[in-house]
């Protein structure tokens, strides 16, 4: 700085530096590199003479992302909030806002810029990672005869805990049932989460039960002995 009275007149920032434009009557002149601060450019000190400041650089600002979860599985959402600057614009996709909400379908880097109130930028990143969903196999009959009873398995590519939807719920890789309506389908189905990430996934399987044979013998009520006879 310098004593004396310093009149800015302008201001104006690059991104890159700030200079700001003016006119002093400083008595005294400090004068410092101008890669690396301010420094006054008058004349002849002591008169109405013009100086410039310039800032080498922004500050950047401190900018980071928030997420409610990094880790996510399969089709779940996670929301990404940044901080430390005054407007921000999300990179793929394109998101003019604080907050963005993300639900990809593989491991994924996101990548916000801040600005604060100088135009000065900073860019934060973060990775989302995606676990998968358990995947099943469920292979039943598709019918049974009414009165039978299946057992229903379920296998999954992970170690995973089960659950039926029966009362009283069942919680074993496989279910034992017995359909006890006639001519009726009967879905039953399996939430399966599995034990390394909590990741869930569901299936079903349908059966339906068949009618048993309806059966009639004809016969006369008697006959006599060492007759034959036919019973249809």
């Amino acid at each position: 700085g310098a004593t004396g009275n310093e009149d800015p007149s302008g201001i104006y920032s690059d991104n890159s530096f700030v200079w700001v434009a003016g006119f002093s009557n400083s008595t005294t002149l400090y004068t410092l590199d101008p890669g690396n601060g301010a420094y006054f450019q008058p004349a002849n000190t002591g008169s109405n003479d013009a100086f410039i400041l310039k800032f080498d650089a922004c500050i950047k600002p401190d900018v980071t992302i928030t997420p409610s979860t990094s880790v996510i599985c399969l089709n779940d959402t996670s929301t990404l909030v940044a901080n430390g600057a005054l407007s921000y614009q999300w990179q793929m996709p394109v998101v003019n806002n604080d907050t963005l909400s993300v639900s990809p379908a593989i491991d994924s880097t996101y990548t916000v810029i801040g600005t604060d109130d100088m135009t000065c930028s900073n860019s934060a990143n973060i990775t989302i990672t995606v676990n998968p969903l358990p995947q099943l196999t469920i292979t039943p009959p598709d019918s049974i005869c009414f009165g039978d009873s299946i057992t229903l398995n379920v296998t999954s590519d992970l170690p995973s805990y089960y659950l039926w939807s029966v009362l009283p719920p069942a919680t074993d890789s496989f279910l034992i049932v017995t359909p006890d309506t006639l001519n009726q389908t009967f879905n039953y189905f399996v939430l399966v989460t599995d034990t390394l990430n909590g990741c869930k996934n569901a299936t079903f399987t349908s059966i339906y039960t068949n009618s048993l044979p309806q059966l009639t013998v004809s016969h006369p009520d008697s006959i006599c002995f060492g007759d034959s006879i036919t019973l249809e």
